[in-house]
């Protein structure tokens, strides 16, 4: 199995943490935005310490309302895990078989296989599971009490509580005097960036929960895997292994990739299927069992059997200096997805606490984080994982409507009612989308209008660098089935080219591609 299908299986179950999370997050903020019309910060901070009781037991039902259902996503994948690895060699044994290419049979039932080697696994998830729980109700109760404290040192009354103490003489060093509301928006967007940890190593680091569990669930699952494949060519008698190879692997992987190895510890040469000689060495001589090793903590490698005289070596090493280079893009690609997901918390809880200037704020820093993003993308040609930078229970409607607010009220421009604000809502990237009531070949600049047009169906607009229409994404088939034979509902797309006279052609109906059905995905 691969890391993507490791991620898969894995997602459901981290998407439960995140919502954890983020629930816990909502929580506090709504406890902060209680009594804020308080002057008096002292007895401001006075009521929330009073309530830290009252919200770590609304932390604890929030975490024991999901943990039922965290046991349950996470046993389902490890026997997934298995039962796909083991399957995968089964079907491709007894193809050999079939062909007169091999003669490997096992007398033990694949589902017994599977089920042996998820046993252990299982139960190593559950209690990994067990302590993120422990530890996340623990952070959550200190993350509430730091932010108070924090709010209130940096309030005008608490730094003059400290000038008090520390003497006149310090007055100069003590500036930035915020009100309980610009406190308030501060201390956010510090717990939107650091979120509620699920985990501390040894060296005292905080894990995120999605951080955390995605790795911890790659490496259960990814060992769930290759337990069951090791059963299964046990009983087949396969003893050697081709580990997979990609650009971009980290140092120890990149010297291991792209290889035959034994299984028992035996060095030698062995033939592919066209009778070429191929090298082997011992599996145990690699990195292998090293944090950082090959098939270690957050590894995307992939162990495949090898079987002489049939298999063909689909991998080999990539050149150092290449290799390291696309390990740094992945590095900066991912701190940026990280950046975008603590942007989109923050707004989350400016909403809750009703912060509008604030939202708009950080909803313009979130709009930039995008563009830089996907600017990145582009550049380096990495592909964008948009749903890696997803914040469960962040409206994004809302977001994006005082994105476009903002937007509007410097351009002067509006509705025409006056407000400002146009009709907005989003796609499934998070990108402002304007409704509007009828569908025109011209628009703004690099926009995305949508329509709803008679038959009940969506369908959304796309305007180029010239405010051109370059393509149109329907999400239904017109009521003419005959003509639009593309995915469950007819959904589908045309595209818009224009002459050099201006004159304009719409082209057939097409299907839509996966990059189009993932950023309309709330539409089909």
């Amino acid at each position: 199995m691969t890391r993507e299908q490791y991620d898969e299986l894995s997602a459901p179950l981290v998407r439960v943490l995140l919502d954890m999370e983020d629930d816990i997050l909502r929580e506090i903020a709504a406890q902060l935005s209680r009594d804020g019309d308080i002057s008096d910060t002292s007895k401001w901070r006075i009521r929330q310490l009073a309530r830290a009781g009252r919200f770590d037991k609304r932390a604890a039902a929030i975490i024991a309302g999901y943990s039922e259902v965290e046991g349950g996503q996470a046993m389902d994948a490890v026997l997934t895990a298995a039962e796909t690895e083991i399957g995968y060699l089964d079907n491709a044994v007894q193809a050999a078989n079939a062909a007169g290419l091999s003669e490997y049979f096992s007398d033990i039932p694949a589902e017994e296989s599977a089920l042996g080697a998820a046993k252990a696994f299982r139960k190593q998830a559950a209690s990994d599971l067990n302590l993120v729980n422990t530890v996340m109700q623990y952070k959550a109760g200190s993350a509430y009490v730091n932010a108070v404290n924090a709010i209130y040192r940096d309030t005008a009354e608490g730094r003059q509580g400290a000038l008090d103490i520390m003497g006149k003489g310090a007055a100069k060093a003590v500036s930035g005097q915020m009100s309980l509301q610009e406190a308030t928006r501060k201390t956010i967007r510090e717990l939107a960036q650091k979120g509620i940890p699920a985990f501390v190593d040894k060296r005292g680091r905080e894990w995120s929960p999605e951080a955390y569990v995605m790795m911890d669930m790659r490496s259960t699952l990814g060992n769930t895997a290759r337990a069951a494949q090791n059963a299964r060519c046990d009983e087949y008698g396969i003893n050697l292994i081709e580990l997979s190879a990609h650009l971009g692997a980290r140092p120890k992987c990149a010297i291991d990739q792209g290889k035959i190895y034994s299984r028992d510890g035996t060095s030698g040469v062995t033939t592919d299927g066209a009778g070429n000689k191929i090298h082997f060495t011992p599996f145990s001589q690699t990195s292998y069992g090293q944090p950082d090793g090959i098939l270690g903590i957050n590894c995307g490698h992939v162990q495949y059997p090898f079987v002489p005289g049939i298999n063909f070596q689909r991998y080999f090493p990539y050149p150092k200096e290449e290799n390291d280079r696309r390990y740094m893009q992945f590095q900066q690609q991912r701190a940026m997805e990280r950046g975008i997901r603590a942007a989109k918390r923050e707004c989350m809880m400016l909403q809750e606490v009703g912060d509008t200037e604030g939202l708009q704020k950080a909803s313009l820093r979130l709009r930039n984080q995008r563009e830089k993003y996907r600017a990145y993308c582009k550049e380096t040609g990495l592909k964008q994982h948009n749903d890696r930078t997803q914040v469960y229970g962040y409206d994004r409607s809302k977001s994006s409507k005082t994105v476009w607010a903002e937007r509007k009220a410097k351009s002067g421009l509006d509705n025409g009612s006056g407000s400002g604000i146009m009709n907005m809502t989003t796609n499934a990237n998070g990108t402002p989308v304007k409704i509007v009531k009828r569908t025109d070949l011209t628009g703004e600049p690099n926009s995305i209008t949508q329509r709803e047009n008679t038959k009940g169906g969506i369908d959304r607009n796309y305007y180029d660098g010239n405010g051109k229409q370059t393509k149109q994404v329907s999400n239904h088939d017109h009521g003419n089935p005959k003509n639009h034979p593309f995915g469950k509902n007819g959904e589908h797309a045309h595209d818009y080219s224009y002459d050099e006279n201006g004159d304009v052609t719409r082209s057939e109906a097409r299907n839509l591609t996966d990059e189009e059905r993932m950023e309309n995905g709330d539409i089909l």
